[in-house]
């Protein structure tokens, strides 16, 4: 090697292969997820996705006890939309795997989550057969948190690369929570202005369009770094 050194520069020594040594990869190049549609589609997800669910875990017991229920029945009704939330996280990254579709999970939640909320503004006291109809409207609504693991889910399925995953997680889930946090203060500041929960729930429901932009900005099979620039 010094024979080596003595003839040629520093700059083409780099570029002689030496035996048994392998030649470190090339690092990956710059992701820019903020620059790119499945980014930004993503962030549109974990906005809309987190705005109502954060609402409803705050305000979904005042909510019920305003309607006539009393504070325990409030409080296993909370308990149970938050545990319908566990076989959705199960089931929606399965079906997305299998079928490579997010766009009808995507807006089946929407649906799912505006349905719910149509009912129980409409009819929160009413039974049938002995059972409060609250409950089946709670459960459409829970299921409407499918939206959660979708927004998830995209972030691997929509990259080719850690470097990507990591990247589109930190935007997607930074910037999206962030502007989730406001759910349960808007729903809130609707209320006590207006003293109507119609209002409140209007605000999810303009939520609800912001989730339904993201699914459709997303839907389209593409990989985040093949638009990114690097």
């Amino acid at each position: 090697m010094a024979c080596v050194r003595g003839v040629l520069g520093a700059s083409e020594l780099a570029e002689v292969p030496v035996p048994g040594v392998t030649a470190p990869a090339a690092g990956p190049g710059r992701v820019s997820p903020w620059r790119t549609r499945v980014g930004w589609g993503v962030v549109l997800l974990f906005v809309g996705t987190s705005s109502n669910t954060f609402a409803m875990f705050t305000w979904l017991p005042r909510f019920v006890v305003d309607t006539g229920f009393s504070e325990h029945e409030a409080g296993a009704m909370l308990s149970f939309y938050a545990i319908l939330g566990l076989p959705v996280s199960l089931v929606v990254p399965l079906l997305v795997r299998r079928t490579g579709n997010t766009l009808v999970p995507g807006l089946c939640a929407v649906l799912l989550y505006g349905t719910g909320y149509l009912a129980l503004l409409l009819w929160p006291r009413e039974v049938l057969g002995g059972l409060p109809l609250v409950w089946v409207w709670i459960t459409i609504a829970a299921l409407g948190q499918a939206s959660f693991p979708l927004a998830l889910s995209l972030i691997n399925i929509r990259t080719r690369t850690t470097a990507g995953a990591g990247a589109l997680s930190g935007f997607g889930q930074g910037l999206g929570y962030l502007a989730g946090c406001a759910g349960p203060l808007m729903f809130g500041l609707l209320f006590g202005a207006t003293g109507n929960w119609w209002t409140s729930f209007g605000y999810l429901w303009l939520m609800l369009g912001v989730l339904t932009v993201g699914v459709l900005m997303t839907a389209r099979h593409r990989f985040m770094e093949d638009a990114s620039p690097r």
